[in-house]
């Protein structure tokens, strides 16, 4: 009795040894991320590695159906960086910036200076910062403001610090305005030379001619 208590015991043990391994934990597949990103670890959400265009060059799918070949090596390597975005309490698009000596920056904001105008955004405090203390505010309050642009432009003069204002009109021409105090105040606009030819063409083939011996 004992043996056939042992055979059929060894019969069950040799059918469960295969099935164990159907009950049993899954074997964990590990994939090895060979990519330049692995280096660096945890990518912050306020971080975008791209590639012209946009193309997300973490989504591999993406660079594939952009037809980019890949060269992250050499200058094209990335490196762990933290981005921080800060807002300056209103939106605009394409802002051109500029820095004076004092570390403010100055930035365009179409269609939001008054009577619609291009607003002059100044933020302070947003150079070398240490803390969340910054403000940014619009300091184009000129008495008579330019009040549309086709496309503004913001340039800091890195020697003297003047704030010019340029805001294209189509086929217009241009207006120019300038400060020499951070902003506080406006010199009245210059017209540029498109408009002023058209509305004095005599002028300029006198001008010319005059200089030059030659019309244009």
């Amino acid at each position: 009795m004992c043996m056939k208590s042992a055979a059929v015991g060894m019969v069950i043990l040799l059918i469960l040894v295969p099935l164990s391994g159907c009950f049993g934990d899954e074997e964990e597949i590990v994939l090895i991320d060979n990519s330049p990103f692995a280096q660096i670890g945890d990518i912050s959400n306020t971080t975008w590695y791209h590639y012209s265009g946009g193309i997300n060059a973490l989504d591999s799918e993406s660079v594939k159906l952009a037809n980019i070949t890949e060269n992250l090596s050499g200058d094209n390597a990335p490196y762990s960086a933290l981005g921080s975005y800060y807002g300056i309490g209103m939106s605009t698009f394409e802002p051109t910036i500029g820095i004076t000596s004092l570390d403010n920056i100055y930035m365009s904001s179409w269609g939001n200076g008054p009577a619609g105008s291009t607003a002059v955004v100044r933020c302070t405090g947003l150079i070398e910062m240490q803390s969340l203390d910054y403000s940014c505010e619009n300091v184009y309050n000129p008495l008579l403001p330019v009040p549309t642009s086709n496309d503004p432009y913001i340039y800091v003069d890195k020697w003297t610090d003047r704030i010019m204002k340029f805001d294209m009109h189509a086929l217009l021409g241009m207006t120019v305005e300038f400060s020499d105090d951070e902003g506080n105040s406006w010199q009245v606009p210059y017209i540029l030379y498109r408009i002023i030819r058209q509305l004095a063409p005599h002028f300029f083939r006198h001008r010319v001619m005059k200089q030059h011996g030659r019309f244009v």
